[in-house]
């Protein structure tokens, strides 16, 4: 079994110091951190997380938003794309003020897709 313990640490620095940084996560699924269809639910148990092993992740992830609340304002729990990695996209989001993309959609607009699929045809 493992423990997380919260710490709340002074991001005013880091914040300040990623000011000017875009930070954009593709993320390939558009689960939500918390919920029947959130991370600790819908990726537990494919990552082979038991029943209460699944209880005591959302218990943590719960404990998680919450202080991500506190100490920023933002509900990770609301943001689409929350239960990407476990929570690491929600965290990078409402941490480093990252903004999480559906992956494919980005990765082929930034390849430019549409109109090279078109120039073979």
């Amino acid at each position: 079994m493992i423990w997380i313990s919260f710490i709340l640490f002074d991001l005013s620095q880091f914040q300040k110091r990623l000011a000017h940084v875009e930070i954009i996560v593709l993320c390939d699924v558009g689960n939500k951190l918390l919920g029947k269809k959130g991370a600790a639910q819908i990726f537990g148990p494919q990552k082979g997380a038991t029943e209460n092993d699944i209880l005591q992740l959302e218990k943590s992830l719960t404990t998680f938003n919450s202080v991500i609340y506190k100490m920023t304002g933002v509900k990770m729990s609301t943001l689409p794309h929350s239960g990407a990695a476990g929570g690491v996209a929600a965290a990078l989001s409402a941490l480093c003020n990252a903004k999480d993309v559906n992956g494919i959609d980005y990765f082929l607009d930034i390849i430019n897709f549409e109109s090279r699929l078109k120039k073979r045809m």
